[in-house]
């Protein structure tokens, strides 16, 4: 049920921002089957969504790992997504590329799944069958303060497509280690007060001795 839930939330932030997906006026919500359709070779559209659309932290290690993509494929002929024998590539380029312009020469990484390894991949959802990864560039963290993700589909024997580039803004550094604040630290669960340091990692003062009579 939370993972049905989860896919209906998908596909309407997705919708509602517009981060690719199908054109308006396709059959979004509809009854998709069970059984996965027949891969086809050759595509006439791909549609390339970041869900959600920014760089996200998939561990404990502060700092962006990757994006989370989804890909569904269409064929002209056909009323619903499609799934595909060919070779499914995503490229990152440093900075913003806007749809009709030509993208760097170079892109920064391209992560390549081919005809035989894309059924590990594929899901269905209520939008219909396509294929869901995770885009990670581990050490290789991208230094620009935007990037942008695209998708391209090679066939066995035919044109290659591509989709709609998608700009994601990278979040700020965040610094490594710990984070202490008031609340205590939150490996060991201390207090400032109950670790032998005061708030600023100082060894607190010297009570002064009391006065007596």
């Amino acid at each position: 049920m939370t993972r049905v839930c989860g896919l209906v939330a998908l596909c309407v932030v997705c919708l509602a921002a517009g981060c690719g997906g199908p054109a308006s006026g396709a059959k979004e919500l509809k009854s998709v089957s069970p059984t996965p359709p027949w891969p086809v070779d050759v595509v006439d559209r791909v549609d390339f969504w970041a869900a959600p659309p920014a760089a996200i932290n998939w561990d404990q290690v502060p700092g962006p790992d990757g994006v989370n993509a989804r890909v569904f494929l269409f064929k002209s002929d056909r009323p619903d997504t499609v799934l595909a024998k060919g070779t499914l590539e995503f490229m990152m380029y440093a900075g913003r590329v806007r749809r009709g312009t030509a993208a760097p020469a170079e892109p920064l990484r391209v992560w390549t799944f081919a005809g035989d390894e894309l059924p590990a991949h594929r899901m269905r959802s209520l939008v219909g069958w396509g294929y869901a990864t995770q885009l990670g560039w581990g050490e290789d963290v991208p230094t620009a303060a935007v990037i942008t993700l695209s998708a391209r589909y090679q066939p066995v024997n035919g044109p290659v497509v591509y989709s709609a580039p998608i700009s994601i803004s990278m979040p700020a550094k965040v610094r490594a280690g710990p984070v202490k604040t008031v609340l205590g630290d939150p490996v060991t669960g201390k207090r400032p007060d109950e670790s032998g340091q005061g708030g600023d990692g100082a060894p607190p003062a010297p009570v002064p001795p009391q006065k007596t009579d």
